[in-house]
């Protein structure tokens, strides 16, 4: 009899292999667990990442639609009152805001707002989600003169995040160049 209460006894597990074997149980689902945390954020924040790609690229490419096909503004009294005629664009003295004459005839302008990019051709219009913030938008003028003898160009220069994230932004630049021959007319 005491041999097989013995034999009983020898099949069973102690307290500390229990102990150890718990420990490493929770050890490794404590790292998976983590691992799984750390891969839902870093999808969240790629998602950010591509929301603020997307709308940023959609309203790059809208502008610079845009401002390719500007028209020149031949007598300086209907848009650009501030440079006079003969040019295609004006630029405020912040460089903020970019006003012309589209394709249609209608005097067309970009500004930032409100950590917002706004367009005004008769009405305004929000391009940019107030779920993103543009803390900084630049126009640049290059070849604007009519005696310069240099096709127009514009660039723009934007830095833009998710709203109420601070740090920085996604820096954005490009350079249009006007379709339309710069003539001396």
């Amino acid at each position: 009899m005491l041999k097989c209460l013995n034999a009983k006894m020898k099949r069973g597990f102690t307290l500390i292999e229990l102990m150890v074997a718990v420990t490493f149980f929770a050890l490794v689902i404590g790292s998976a667990t983590g691992l799984f945390i750390s891969a839902v954020r870093s999808q969240a924040k790629a998602l950010v990442v591509q929301k603020l790609l997307d709308e940023s690229s959609y309203v790059i490419e809208y502008m610079s639609r845009a401002l390719r096909m500007a028209q020149k503004d031949t007598d300086g009294m209907t848009c650009l009152t501030a440079v006079g005629s003969g040019y295609n664009y004006e630029v405020n003295a912040t460089g903020d805001s970019i006003k012309f004459i589209n394709y249609q005839d209608i005097c067309q302008k970009f500004y930032l707002d409100n950590y917002q990019l706004k367009e005004n051709k008769g009405g305004i219009l929000e391009l940019t989600s107030n779920k993103l913030k543009i803390s900084s938008l630049q126009f640049h003028l290059s070849g604007a003169a009519q005696t310069d003898s240099l096709q127009p160009r514009a660039t723009i220069s934007m830095t833009i995040r998710k709203a109420g994230v601070t740090g920085p932004g996604i820096k954005i630049q490009t350079t249009i160049s006007q379709r339309n021959l710069d003539i001396q007319q």
